[in-house]
């Protein structure tokens, strides 16, 4: 058995986007044909929650990728204000933005994380959670890391203290690649 930490050792740590997946079909940057309609909204979850000046590799995938496939995403969210963030947890990898105004009754909360946290949050059947995970594991499978999306509307405040007072809505999954080194036998 070899351990070993893989990402900056033996991958470049150069996330890139590879695919936006939902319940309905899945979509490829670069793909030729009619893209998926929910593309744009799971980008929009993804972007919404990211910081707006990323240095995690994969925030900055997320908005690489909204800037040069989803530009009327990227300014829209370019445009808004985070209100309030939910940072990792060890006992929740997610994290989330509310985006809005600090007085606004109608704030939106965008979350990002493992595909099990993310699930957790938003109260998934198991039916559902095996269908979510099937399509998690495809992707994984060949070595692509996956994040679950997902988004709630926020009516009151103050904010609540954890995520898990929010009840979120999946919206898909965002798949990154990350190129092993040159070196890397």
């Amino acid at each position: 058995v070899l351990c070993t930490d893989k990402t900056g050792t033996l991958t470049e740590n150069r996330m890139t986007v590879t695919s936006l997946v939902d319940e309905a079909g899945r979509w490829i940057p670069g793909a030729v044909g009619p893209a998926m309609e929910s593309a744009g909204t799971i980008m929009q979850a993804a972007l919404g929650a990211c910081p707006q000046a990323p240095t995690d590799p994969m925030d900055m995938a997320i908005h690489d990728l909204a800037r040069k496939r989803f530009p009327e995403v990227a300014e829209r969210f370019a445009g808004q204000r985070i209100v309030h963030s939910y940072g990792l947890r060890p006992d929740l990898f997610a994290v989330a933005n509310i985006l809005g105004e600090a007085d606004s009754a109608g704030n939106v909360a965008f979350a990002k994380g493992a595909v099990e946290a993310i699930a957790e949050l938003c109260g998934l059947s198991a039916e559902r959670l095996g269908h979510i995970r099937s399509l998690a594991d495809a992707q994984a499978h060949d070595g692509i890391r996956v994040l679950g999306v997902a988004r709630t509307q926020v009516f009151r405040q103050p904010f609540p203290e954890s995520l898990r007072a929010l009840h979120f809505e999946l919206v898909g999954l965002v798949a990154f690649a990350d190129p092993v080194r040159g070196n890397v036998p």
